[in-house]
């Protein structure tokens, strides 16, 4: 399988208009280091948010969010590095937010002791969505699709109460946005760590 490193992924164009500039990449030691552990795939997160990637033409199956405040939400400004093979966080469905954003810091405290300078980090619904939707650019392959089981990345990103959005489902019509109670275990609801630069926001 081919891999994408340094400035090839920084040219995928999703037709967003809300950008960063200056995003935080990985070093060169670093995408090796990475390289050797199975992440193949290495995309930015250019700030787009819900509204400005289904305003390009990305397709989202769900509509309740649609003209809330919540689609506002910039993704972060950041390289991703993504292993495909190993996207959810193994055993980590069924259980609650603290105990997957637990899983999270324990998996990125070990990583960072492989690759110095890399964190792990629980995304926002924007991270995930401009995830989703660079990779099936890049490689015709739907993250959260049929080879993902149609499964879900929790987020920290609040909707109502006490729940939190939740990413994936991504079937004929797009990609599903949906919401879970935080204190809830479900089993098709994941932890997705977001591998990126130390120093990213």
């Amino acid at each position: 399988m081919e891999r994408f490193f340094g400035k090839r992924t920084t040219n995928i164009d999703l037709g967003g208009s809300e950008r960063i500039s200056e995003i935080a990449t990985f070093s060169k030691e670093q995408k090796n280091g990475l390289a050797r552990l199975g992440y193949e795939y290495f995309y930015p997160l250019t700030g787009q948010s819900i509204a400005t990637l289904r305003n390009a033409g990305n397709s989202f199956w769900s509509s309740w969010h649609k003209g809330d405040e919540f689609e506002n939400l910039p993704s972060m400004g950041a390289e991703v590095a993504l292993n495909p093979r190993a996207f959810f966080l193994f055993r980590s469905n069924n259980k609650n937010l603290s105990d997957q954003l637990a899983m999270i810091s324990k998996f990125s405290k070990e990583l960072g002791k492989e690759v110095p300078g890399v964190v792990a980090k629980m995304g926002e619904a924007p991270d995930y969505s401009e995830l989703a939707f660079a990779h099936e650019r890049v490689t015709g392959v739907r993250l959260f699709g049929r080879d993902y089981n149609f499964d879900y990345a929790r987020t920290k990103t609040p909707t109502s109460g006490s729940s939190v959005a939740v990413v994936g489902y991504f079937r004929g019509l797009g990609l599903f946005v949906n919401n879970g109670h935080r204190g809830d275990g479900i089993d098709h609801v994941w932890a997705v760590p977001l591998v990126v630069p130390e120093v990213a926001r």
